[in-house]
């Protein structure tokens, strides 16, 4: 599956169990700030990308706790949504590569 098309104007709500690559986790984490309230994201995998994208979106305001292999992160924090420069150095370890990774 690509994607999801959701057409109306009716709020979403749910949970969709995601199967991928270790580096589809970075995508889920930006959108993480879409919605209100908490996102919880289980069996998130434990790689330098994922914590330097939750160190992103710390900076950004929100508020991401790590535990047992699942990350929940709350937006209600989210304060300005520009990353650089002045957050240069966090957002360049998501973009460079790590071959431990």
């Amino acid at each position: 599956m690509e994607g999801f098309r959701v057409i109306g104007g009716e709020t979403l709500r749910g949970e969709a169990r995601v199967q991928g690559a270790k580096n589809a986790v970075l995508p889920i984490l930006a959108a993480a700030i879409l919605p209100e309230g908490e996102t919880v994201i289980r069996d998130c995998p434990d790689i330098r990308d994922a914590h330097a994208m939750a160190g992103i979106l710390k900076k950004l305001g929100c508020e991401c706790v790590w535990q047992s292999g699942e990350m929940r992160i709350s937006s209600g924090g989210l304060h300005h949504w520009e990353t650089a420069p002045r957050y240069g150095d966090v957002s360049r370890r998501v973009r460079d590569r790590h071959p431990a990774d």
